[in-house]
């Protein structure tokens, strides 16, 4: 992951992402996707790329579907509301989340790059989940 992107984290939202580590990013022009461990964070730079305009994050375990939409030069992530979710999911009840979150790519290259990335990104999620999970039922 690009050398800027802890800082990012540790900037936006307030230091909300600050612990978490990138893990692979992709650009496209203004816009930059990061992975981490726990979510997928977008980010739309200004022109002059010193400032963030916008951003939106989806944790990982939100994420229901992506679909590769190479005609539109775009990838689209279903995701689940948080009434599908479990109760012990972190994520408050009454929140309002959109049911699905879309990157514009601009080419079919491009496009592929995403949802590789998305991919690779949900798969390193599931990995450590498992991982924790394993840890916490082997005991000492």
């Amino acid at each position: 992951a690009a050398s800027h992107l802890p800082e990012v984290l540790r900037t936006i939202d307030g230091g909300a992402f600050a612990a978490e580590a990138p893990v692979r990013s992709v650009q496209l022009g203004v816009q930059e996707l990061v992975c981490t461990h726990q979510r997928l964070v977008h980010l739309k730079w200004s022109p002059s790329g010193d400032e963030i305009l916008k951003t939106w994050n989806v944790p990982w375990r939100r994420v229901k579907g992506v679909e590769l939409q190479r005609d539109r030069h775009r990838v689209l992530m279903l995701l689940f509301s948080t009434r599908e979710l479990p109760a012990d999911s972190g994520e408050p009840a009454d929140a309002l989340h959109p049911p699905s979150r879309q990157v514009e790519c601009g080419n079919a290259a491009a496009t592929r790059l995403v949802y590789d990335a998305i991919q690779t990104g949900r798969a390193l999620h599931g990995e450590r989940e498992a991982m924790l999970q394993l840890a916490a039922s082997s005991g000492p």
